[in-house]
């Protein structure tokens, strides 16, 4: 902590940035937050100072990592409702329900802050916003999502903080803690499940909400995105009338509408 910045080899750095964060999305996220911590200081200040970070975001790599990515199978799908519901971890449990039942980012489900959950009331419901945890996706909305019976259930054998402004993951309510939270929730797949295809991962359940409204009678696809947080021209109108505000009824009764869907996609 008392080395100089302009000490600070970058040949240094970048081992440990690797190490540290093996996923480029990752390791371009926090080496810019370093660097623009040092740029907000040099635009402020007389005295400059040496930014050992600068340039060292990759965006290529993260378009090299980028896959594209698949819905779960109906058949899947249920074998990992199962294999989250066998979670010892609380945590790792509600988290991955609230994916599989929102069609929210891994971020978004375990960077809730207590004034984000609401638990009591006619409709129960969270508010996906920016909080002092995280900040949305520049392609996300916020919004808020009914929560399904299963998810409800989860939370209220959960004990959460009664402090508004605490995370509602003690363990894993973090920036660190995202990446642990995908990792356990990889592994389901990959070794409960046994399936080795890289398209499919946790964020699948949010292309299998898309997938099963798309089935479903009656719900839009605007609809859709607004409940997962997917922004477009018909979501945003929604965002736009609804904002952040309590949900209305026809949301809950959408969300009812495709997950009673059993079948959805094709599948060669």
């Amino acid at each position: 902590m008392n080395t100089p910045l302009d000490q600070l080899a970058r040949t240094k750095i970048v081992t440990w940035i690797w190490r540290e964060y093996p996923k480029a999305p990752t390791r371009n996220r926090y080496v810019n937050t370093l660097s623009a911590v040092i740029n907000c200081w040099n635009r402020e200040n007389k005295d400059q100072v040496y930014n050992p970070f600068s340039g060292l975001s990759n965006k290529q790599h993260e378009r090299e990592e980028a896959i594209d990515r698949r819905s779960f199978k109906p058949h899947e799908w249920f074998a990992y409702l199962e294999a989250v519901n066998s979670l010892e971890n609380i945590e790792f449990r509600i988290i991955g329900l609230l994916m599989l039942y929102t069609g929210c980012r891994t971020s978004e489900a375990a960077g809730i802050q207590r004034q984000d959950l609401k638990l009591s009331g006619n409709m129960p419901h969270v508010v996906f916003r920016s909080n002092r945890i995280r900040r949305m996706d520049k392609k996300g909305l916020e919004r808020a999502v009914p929560l399904m019976t299963p998810v409800f259930e989860a939370f209220q054998a959960y004990d959460v903080t009664n402090n508004p402004d605490e995370p509602v993951f003690k363990v894993y309510g973090n920036t660190k803690g995202f990446d642990s939270v995908s990792t356990a929730l990889r592994k389901l797949i990959t070794e409960r499940l046994k399936i080795s295809d890289p398209s499919l991962v946790p964020y699948s359940t949010r292309h299998t909400v898309i997938d099963r409204a798309r089935a479903a009678k009656g719900v839009s696809l605007a609809r859709a995105e607004y409940v997962t947080g997917h922004k477009s021209e018909g979501s945003s109108a929604i965002h736009k009338s609804y904002g952040t505000m309590t949900p209305p009824q026809v949301l809950l009764e959408d969300m009812l509408s495709i997950f009673s869907v059993t079948d959805w996609g094709y599948y060669d």
